[in-house]
């Protein structure tokens, strides 16, 4: 099983209003506070509802945590496809864990076609970022793939990193 999902913390109290306001962050914040029951009781309706205000606005953890939501089936159907647009958001906002997940979604052909090399890409970004088990799978990837796919896949993932470099 996954790791409950979580986000830089707000401040509890308040945090509902700070929601309402429309804050993206507290809304994130919110929704896997009710996703988890970390401090309400668990309401995967009110988790759904937060997650998508906040991920509509373009906030990166709003954008995972509806992409997890998606992809495990909690709070709402099972849906490979929005669980990968989704995920790509955050993925392309250099969030590591979604980045992750766009590579096993690549590896397995849930929500987007099977395309081993562009998994390796996905976990390359992520194992750069320090997530190990992105590092494994994409390590484990090696034998599928030939040498060429190999050096374009590192090639991609070297070009998407230093394009989308903070400055």
């Amino acid at each position: 099983p996954d790791p409950p999902l979580a986000v830089a913390p707000v401040a509890h109290s308040g945090l509902s209003e700070h929601a309402e306001r429309g804050e993206a962050r507290a809304q994130a914040s919110l929704a896997l506070a009710y996703l988890n029951g970390q401090g309400v009781t668990k309401n995967m309706a009110q988790a759904l509802k937060w997650a998508e205000k906040s991920a509509r606005q373009g906030d990166v953890e709003g954008q995972y945590a509806l992409g997890s939501m998606y992809l495990a089936g909690r709070g709402t159907l099972q849906n490979f496809q929005a669980a990968f647009e989704w995920c790509e958001k955050a993925a392309r906002q250099n969030h590591a864990e979604a980045q992750y997940r766009l590579g096993a979604m690549y590896r397995s052909g849930h929500g987007v076609g099977l395309d081993k090399a562009k998994a390796y890409v996905w976990f390359s970004l992520a194992a750069a970022q320090g997530h190990q088990r992105a590092a494994e799978d994409r390590d484990s990837l090696l034998s599928a793939l030939t040498p060429g796919q190999v050096a374009l896949a590192q090639r991609e993932a070297q070009d998407w990193r230093a394009s989308s470099a903070k400055p």
